[in-house]
């Protein structure tokens, strides 16, 4: 990334952290290489990327989740954040939610 830089979360994200929220979600803002991590209080973590129905992650993103270990979903909608949360609570040992 360049000096000068600057991440923009999608105009979706705020709408959506409000609805993982309200679906009992714990977020927090990390601003990179993705926008934030959700929690559940049965201790699962997600790092997430919030995009618009046609946005990509970035290169440096691609390069960053494909060495993740852990779970990571990139979100477009509600019905991705219930799946995601849904998937969260149901089967804490899968780790990549992949879409590219």
């Amino acid at each position: 990334m360049s000096k000068y830089e600057v991440h923009r979360q999608d105009v979706s994200a705020a709408h959506l952290i409000r609805y993982l929220r309200a679906c009992g979600a714990t977020y927090v803002t990390l601003d990179r290489p993705v926008d934030g991590a959700v929690a559940l209080p049965n201790g699962v973590v997600a790092f997430v990327e919030f995009k618009s129905r046609t946005g990509r992650l970035r290169p440096s993103q691609l390069d960053f989740l494909g060495t993740w270990p852990g779970r990571w979903a990139v979100l477009r909608s509600e019905a991705d954040v219930a799946a995601l949360v849904q998937r969260m609570r149901t089967d804490p040992t899968i780790n990549q939610e992949v879409e590219r």
